[in-house]
């Protein structure tokens, strides 16, 4: 796992070559748990920090919060920081992988704007609440995942 995450970051730009299917799952697992923890982090941050919050909004007195409050406040803006940063750190790394993996496929790179799309289409349906782009969203999504599960130049060899 350490050695596919190693070449996840060096190959941060490489739209070139191909990435084999363990190299694509094995990061996925890395980036799942790295962002499991700093959740789990935020979580209970977020829960050291509500109390205080609430007391904020009632119109306590913010004199009479405690040290511990406040260190739960800059705990929580850190690791709020560090999940934003970590998500914006893998974009372009991230789909860099999932380029590669699709060309290992034996399929054009373009093929991966379907993950693109599916990507437009989630956000678009959050915004417009038009129910259908949902379900092609999730249609576009279990594609790029077959495609994802194909052995190397599985495409090229069935021609």
């Amino acid at each position: 796992m350490l050695n596919a995450y190693k070449k996840y970051w060096k190959n941060y730009f490489n739209f070139k070559d191909s990435s084999s299917r363990s190299d694509y799952w094995w990061l996925i697992l890395a980036n799942v748990i790295i962002f499991t923890i700093l959740l789990i982090f935020s979580i209970i941050a977020i829960i050291a920090v509500f109390p205080s919050f609430l007391e904020a909004i009632s119109g306590s007195s913010i004199a009479s919060k405690s040290s511990s409050n406040s260190s739960s406040v800059w705990i929580f803006g850190s690791l709020l920081i560090a999940v934003i940063l970590f998500v914006f750190a893998n974009i372009i790394p991230a789909i860099s992988l999932g380029v590669r993996r699709v060309r290992d496929t034996g399929l054009s790179p373009w093929w991966y704007l379907i993950s693109v799309l599916a990507t437009i289409l989630y956000y678009l349906e959050q915004s417009t609440k038009q129910s259908w782009l949902s379900g092609l969203s999730i249609i576009l999504q279990i594609i790029m995942l077959v495609i994802f599960l194909f052995p190397t130049k599985y495409f090229h060899k069935n021609k």
